[in-house]
Parts: structure tokens; C-alpha cells; sequence
């Protein structure tokens, strides 16, 4: 099992997967910034008397 492994980890990808790879972190990280971008600019909407230090 593990040995198989090994060897499905170090073979040599084609530049066509290795795109895709690129192409779908990409992807991702655009559609996770358009979806947090909303409650970022809420926080900083907040007033400066929500950021006064504790304690």
C-alpha cells in the first residue's frame, strides 16, 4: 500500500494536470474572497469604540 503510493506521488504529471490544479485553486481563492468580502467590510464599518483594548 505504501509503496504504491509512493509511486503514484512521484510520477510525472502532465503540464495539462498541473494547470488544472492551478486553474481550480484559482478558482477557489477568487470565490472565497468574493464570499468573505461582504463580512470583511462589515468589521471594518464597525465604530473605533468596538476596537477599544480590554483590560
Amino acid at each position: 500500500m505504501i509503496g504504491r503510493c509512493r509511486t503514484w506521488l512521484s510520477e510525472e504529471a502532465p503540464a495539462n494536470r498541473l494547470g488544472m490544479v492551478r486553474l481550480l485553486v484559482g478558482v477557489y481563492a477568487v470565490v472565497f474572497v468574493a464570499v468573505r468580502s461582504l463580512h470583511w467590510l462589515d468589521v471594518a464599518r464597525l465604530p473605533e469604540r468596538r476596537f477599544d483594548p480590554v483590560g
